[in-house]
């Protein structure tokens, strides 16, 4: 069997938090993401995570919310909740969730189906200042829309933060470029004209060669079955010949799986770098 069929480390969002079996130091297993901010440096604001895709962004604000819950806030996850495009249906269902979560739908309050932008800011306000607790919520993460919508993007994000402030909340904002870093640029510079808004950027960098394959050789080590080992010197070449999209660390696990099965099939233990450059010849003709 391959060792890499076993759910090995990918951190599934607990949509109920309070059954998750994970705890903050789980969540260290490559260096690319920053130390989360003190709970103090981020009450009131939106935690802005950016980096390129596929390096661990949604693993890092899965693990903002333990962070933060740890520290007294109460969490919610809404990062199922599309849709992921910056829209008003994707604002009024976030409303409604917090609605549910924090309270009825008060007298004078316009109703969920019926908002437009502006009652959209006011209902999100007000239901942040009704709550009676301090909380941390994940928002579904964002997709970046058609050039020219960064503008309405940053408005979106910094009325979340504005939300916040009163109560000492927090908003945790996954964001994916569609280019890195060009688009995370000009959002950056948007968001930053809202000067009465605060957001706290946090950005990933890519993992690093070696690290990926640290963490595949702990996975092989560990695993009960078939014992297949890397080519020694592989991470010397890997950065050259693989290309950027083949090395999140996403991709590189099913690389790594279906080079293993290749291997396992030869009845062969070592997977070398002809057998890496073979499957990821497989996943970019399938990506065509």
């Amino acid at each position: 069997m391959n060792p890499f069929d076993d759910d090995f480390g990918d951190f599934e969002p607990c949509w109920d938090n309070s059954d998750c079996p994970y705890q903050p130091q789980d969540f260290v297993r490559f260096t690319n993401a920053p130390a989360p901010l003190p709970l103090d440096h981020v009450r009131g604001s939106v935690v802005l995570v950016a980096g390129p895709s596929g390096h661990g962004k949604s693993v890092y604000g899965h693990r903002l919310l333990h962070e933060y819950q740890a520290q007294g806030l109460t969490p919610i996850e809404l990062l199922p909740e599309g849709p992921f495009e910056g829209c008003l249906a994707r604002r009024r269902k976030v409303l409604g969730k917090l609605r549910a979560q924090t309270g009825a739908l008060r007298p004078g309050e316009v109703p969920d189906a019926e908002i437009d932008d502006a009652a959209w800011a006011d209902g999100l306000r007000k239901v942040m200042g009704h709550a009676d607790r301090k909380l941390v919520v994940r928002l579904p993460c964002i997709m970046q829309g058609p050039t020219g919508a960064g503008d309405r993007l940053a408005w979106e994000i910094c009325q979340y933060a504005m939300a916040a402030g009163p109560g000492n909340h927090v908003f945790v904002y996954e964001y994916n470029a569609n280019v890195w870093p060009d688009d995370w640029d000009r959002l950056r510079s948007d968001v930053e004209r809202h000067r009465d808004a605060k957001v706290r950027a946090c950005v990933l960098d890519p993992v690093a060669p070696g690290e990926l394959l640290v963490d595949v050789q702990s996975v092989m080590a560990a695993s009960p079955h078939a014992r297949v080992a890397l080519e020694s010197g592989m991470s010397k070449c890997l950065k050259y010949v693989l290309g950027a999209d083949l090395l999140a660390p996403a991709s590189f696990r099913r690389l790594m799986r279906l080079a293993a099965d290749r291997v396992i099939a030869e009845q062969s233990t070592e997977i070398t770098l002809d057998h890496l450059m073979d499957q990821a010849m497989r996943i970019k003709k399938e990506a065509a």
